[in-house]
């Protein structure tokens, strides 16, 4: 029993005295100004833009809402895999201009049209992208979406996203 005592006392105390890590930034040659800072999870697909002033603080336990959550706005791709083409369904949760953007792991953009999305349902179409792992980036006025997408697809043309048509 002591034992026992002593293994959920040593537990508890590494657990209470974890570490968090906080980044800050700054810049060095021609310029010590950072203006902004956009850090992206490569697990998750996920990203966000911080000030550069900002401190971005890093904890153990973390964790980024899924679409299957209940919120009022989310990015759905369907089929993903994805072979010929896939859906995009985006639920923004403000009406206006936005970018969708598609990139590739590296972060380089392959394709990106600026839309109006009103605030419901949107649906749009992805085609021409080849095998590979992306990331679908939608950023509008005050609202970032973002998710991962896989590819199976062998085409060799352009990427295109456009709007579907209202049925």
């Amino acid at each position: 029993m002591k034992k026992l005592v002593f293994v959920l006392a040593f537990f508890s105390v590494l657990t209470l005295n974890a570490q968090n890590y906080q980044i800050t930034f700054s810049g060095t040659g021609a310029s010590t100004t950072v203006n902004t800072v956009k850090v992206e999870n490569l697990n998750t697909g996920t990203s966000l833009t911080l000030n550069g002033s900002d401190i971005l603080r890093l904890t153990i336990a973390t964790s980024v809402n899924s679409p299957n959550d209940d919120q009022s706005s989310d990015l759905r791709m369907y089929p993903n895999p994805m072979t010929d083409y896939t859906t995009l369904e985006i639920f923004p949760p403000i009406a206006g201009n936005a970018v969708i953007e598609v990139s590739d792991m590296t972060g380089k953009s392959v394709c990106k049209i600026k839309s109006y999305l009103g605030n419901l349902k949107q649906s749009y179409k992805l085609t021409g992208v080849k095998a590979g792992i992306y990331v679908v980036n939608i950023k509008g006025n005050g609202y970032q979406l973002s998710g991962k997408l896989v590819s199976n697809g062998k085409s060799n043309g352009a990427i295109i996203i456009e709007k579907n048509k209202v049925k």
